[in-house]
């Protein structure tokens, strides 16, 4: 893979998938609606995003380790965190999965008691439906939420490490789940005791999905600590991970890894899964590298020499520069070792793989796949954005001086796949609310 792909990449996917909430989902109720996928500092990107198709076959409990109505549940609630924390509703109606509707006990959307509130940090909110409690992030939509999706510096946490010493987990992730856990550790644990709670999911849509699964390795780290306050419930609490469209969370735990630090990543990762569609960048960053380069020598060409989003220009500095971007900094070292610690990323669990809407779902375990080795994870390739050759004229007059045009005229819009992509998760398993 050329090394500077990852980090376009990265700014692509999100930027293409960051402030998606009210618009998108305003998408649910007409056939095409417009919005805008950029922010207000640079160049306006509008794509047409289509009405996001329902999931014909949700993933079963063997496959999830949640009921079906509980996985829908947190779908819902990962969707609905976008708008509540943007205002566009009032509240959150997490009615649907049969019995009383889940209620809200836990609500940190706006981080009060931080100067910055959800300007660095993501809201928050946990909910009770019957005796499980599910803890809930919000995605990716402001600046420092992007820093954080690629902010993946491998570290270490006092919660594990005395049960797995040789673990490092994605290091933006793993920060922010330790704020907010131990912020809300006694509030929590006190829910599951008056409430005789037997189970805690945590769920999550994007960078979310990444929390959601760095909050079982804290919980779990906690749990085998007798001095914790985990530790009194590690027998009657199951802690699990539903998350959707989650990027990767762990480094890659090597064969040379001491047993206890791989006993302890597979007993987490059997409680955990990751809902993704095929073909959504995403997911593939880090531990799709093959994908990944694949993925940006189709789109780059598709979007040079046109508006592209905000954060994307920032970094490139320039919507016209893109190609030369790439060109003059794929070799640059500090790229390459950007590139080498981002492919040593990996999912723990079972990834729920979708073709499409319709398909079955497949199960996947993360490998790696750097494009010199065969992962579970590469049973499907890259598709291609859609496109037809040009006529002369056309291709002519699309031409600048110095640099000539793209001969091919794309069919569909990148960033409209990729957001549609991005979110067949929640949208095509939410309850209508």
């Amino acid at each position: 893979m050329q090394p500077l792909h990852l980090l376009l990449a990265a700014s692509c996917a999100t930027a293409f998938t960051a402030p998606r909430a009210a618009a998108a989902r305003r998408a649910v109720s007409t056939r095409a609606a417009k919005f805008t996928i950029a922010d207000t500092s640079g160049p306006v990107q509008n794509v047409t995003a289509t009405t996001p198709q329902k999931i014909a076959i949700p993933p079963t409990e063997d496959q999830t380790g949640v009921s079906i109505g509980l996985t829908r549940t947190c779908a819902t609630f990962a969707s609905q965190m976008y708008d509540v924390a943007s205002g566009e509703r009032p509240s959150f109606d997490l009615t649907g999965a049969g019995g009383a509707p889940p209620e809200i006990v836990i609500d940190d959307i706006q981080h009060d008691d931080m100067l910055d509130g959800i300007a660095t940090a993501p809201p928050f909110a946990v909910a009770l439906k019957d005796k499980t409690l599910i803890a809930c992030w919000r995605g990716s939509v402001t600046m420092s939420d992007w820093v954080e999706d690629i902010g993946f510096a491998p570290c270490l946490s006092a919660s594990w490490y005395a049960a797995a010493e040789g673990l490092r987990c994605h290091g933006g992730f793993t920060a922010l789940v330790e704020s907010d856990i131990t912020k809300h550790e006694a509030a929590i644990l006190g829910l599951v005791k008056k409430h005789g709670c037997t189970q805690l999911i945590f769920t999550g849509h994007s960078l979310a999905g990444g929390m959601a699964q760095l909050g079982n390795f804290v919980v779990s780290g906690r749990m085998l600590q007798p001095t914790s306050p985990w530790y009194e419930v590690k027998d009657t609490l199951e802690v699990r991970t539903v998350a959707y469209a989650s990027p990767v969370a762990i480094q890659e735990v090597t064969a040379n890894k001491d047993a206890a630090t791989k006993a302890f990543v597979e007993d987490v990762a059997s409680r955990s899964c990751n809902i993704i569609a095929e073909q959504d960048l995403v997911p593939r960053l880090g531990t799709g590298l093959t994908f990944t380069d694949d993925f940006m020598e189709d789109v780059v060409p598709a979007i040079a020499g046109s508006k592209i989003p905000a954060s994307l220009y920032w970094i490139l500095d320039g919507k016209d520069r893109v190609d030369s971007v790439y060109e003059g900094a794929k070799d640059a070292p500090f790229v390459k070792q950007f590139w080498q610690a981002g492919g040593r990323m990996r999912y723990p669990g079972t990834i729920i793989a979708y073709k499409d809407a319709a398909a079955e779902p497949v199960l996947l375990v993360d490998k790696g796949n750097d494009g010199t080795k065969p992962g579970e994870l590469a049973h499907y390739g890259y598709i291609k954005l859609e496109k037809k050759r040009k006529g002369w004229l056309r291709w002519a007059a699309s031409s600048t001086v110095g640099r000539g045009g793209s001969s091919y005229e794309y069919l569909e819009d990148p960033i409209t796949r990729e957001v549609d992509l991005h979110d067949l998760g929640i949208f095509g398993l939410q309850y209508d609310n």
